[in-house]
Order: structure tokens, then sequence, then C-alpha cells
């Protein structure tokens, strides 16, 4: 019996497992279907001059805005909307993708590097902010789904950290402009 309960312990503990992952060096590649439940995170690691993900859906709506990263650098991208999905990518250098389920309560995460992109729809609760860091210069601007602009753009210039409260609820994304590593994190007090 302590034995049983020690393994549940000890298999509660350890992290879940990735739903799909995918690794490679210099190459284009399209990876097999994947199905996954919303929301979920697409997570990678990349050693290299330049890395982009195209995320492909058998859904009509609209897939998530590619992954496009110039440079070595880690990050993470959460994703709303379940259903089966593939990544076409193209890779110079060494990465590692991959795609993880993310709790419907989880607050998301947006990390890159040396990019300029928009990130994918999220929803945020009353009293929400977000967190923001980085090296090199960052500009997150805030928008609202219908693409208004929400309160001023987060700036660091040579880096640092900052944190702004929006506080309504409501369905937003950033667009994002950085020349090295950032971290962007939704929160709520």
């Amino acid at each position: 019996m302590r034995i049983l309960l020690w393994l549940f312990c000890l298999t509660s503990a350890l992290p879940a497992q990735p739903v799909a992952s995918f690794q490679g060096a210099t190459e284009r590649k399209t990876t097999e279907r994947f199905q996954v439940e919303g929301p979920w995170k697409l997570v990678w690691r990349f050693q290299g001059t330049a890395l982009k993900v195209f995320i492909h859906t058998d859904l009509s709506a609209p897939s998530a805005k590619p992954i496009s990263q110039a440079g070595s650098g880690d990050g993470s991208l959460s994703i709303e909307q379940g259903g089966t999905f593939w990544l076409d990518i193209k890779s110079i250098g060494n990465y590692q993708i991959s795609v993880e389920n993310q709790s419907s309560s989880a607050l998301p995460v947006f990390e890159g590097n040396l990019e300029r992109k928009g990130t994918s729809v999220f929803s945020a609760p009353a009293g929400w902010g977000f967190k923001y860091s980085g090296q090199g210069v960052l500009k997150a601007t805030l928008f609202d789904e219908q693409r208004n602009p929400v309160g001023t753009p987060a700036v660091l210039l040579g880096g640092g950290s900052g944190t702004q409260m929006i506080h309504k609820a409501g369905r937003y994304f950033f667009m994002i402009q950085s020349t090295g590593p950032y971290r962007i994190e939704i929160i709520q007090p």
C-alpha cells in the first residue's frame, strides 16, 4: 500500500507529457497532424540564425500568426482554440518544439526574441494587467479584439521590466517589436 501511495505521489508530481514534439536542424519540414484541446501552448527552444513556424488548422477559422524568430532563443505562444493542427517549420539552426495542454484557467505568457509579430487573441478577466521584461528594445502595444489600441504601449530601451494594469475584462492581443529576448505575462491580482 505504501509503495502504491509513493508511486502515485511520484507520478502526479511529474510534468505532463507534451501532446506532440518535434526537433530538427536546418530544414524545411511539415509535421504530422496533431489534435489538441484549447487552450494550448506551443513552446520552442532554438539555436541558430532563423526560425519560422506556420501553424495550420483543419478548421475554417484562421490559424495563429506564424512564429518568426531571428537569432537563438526560447519562446512560447498560447492558442485559445483547440482542433487538429500541423506545423510548417523553416529552420536555419537546431530547434525543439513541443505542443502542451494549458489549463483553461491559466493566463497566457508571450515570449520571444528579436521579432516583430502579433500574438494570438486571448481572453482576460476583470482586474487583469501584464508584466513585461526584456533586453534590448521592446515595444508592446495592446489592442482589443476590434483592433483598437488600449492604453499606452509598453516600451523598454536597453532592457528592464514593468507592469501595467488594464482592469477591463475582454479579448485582446499584442503587437510586439523587439531587438532581444522578452517576456509578457498576463497577471491577475
